[in-house]
C-alpha cells in the first residue's frame, strides 16, 4: 500500500486501506470517459506536437488538442489499466477533446 507521511489515519475498503478522509468511487462515476477514434498512420509526421496513444508515444502531428498534460489508461489488450501520460501541447487521437471532465 502507498502511505504519504501526513496522512495518520486510515480506513479499510474494499480496495484495501486507504486515508480516511478519501473516497473509493468507480472512475467512471467521477469522469465522463469517452474513447474516439484511431489516427491514420499516415497523419503522423517526424516532427511537431506529441501524439500519444495510451502505451505511450506514437508520432507527431501539426495540431494539438491539450494544453496540459492528460492522463491515460489503456483500455486494450495485454496493457489493459496501464496508467500513462501525456506531454503538454498533445493530440490524444483516441479520445475528443471536452469529453473528460
Amino acid at each position: 500500500m502507498l502511505k504519504f507521511r501526513w496522512e495518520k489515519e486510515f480506513k479499510e475498503t474494499e480496495i484495501g486501506e486507504i486515508p480516511r478522509d478519501w473516497e473509493v468511487k468507480k472512475l467512471g462515476k467521477v469522469v465522463d470517459i469517452k474513447q474516439g477514434k484511431n489516427i491514420s498512420t499516415l497523419k503522423l509526421k517526424d516532427r511537431g506536437y506529441p501524439v500519444f496513444g495510451a502505451n505511450g508515444l506514437i508520432g507527431y502531428t501539426d495540431t494539438y488538442h491539450y494544453d496540459e498534460a492528460q492522463v491515460l489508461i489503456a483500455c486494450r489488450g495485454s496493457t489493459c489499466g496501464i496508467i500513462n501520460w501525456s506531454l503538454p501541447k498533445s493530440l490524444l487521437p483516441l479520445f475528443y477533446p471536452g469529453l473528460m471532465t
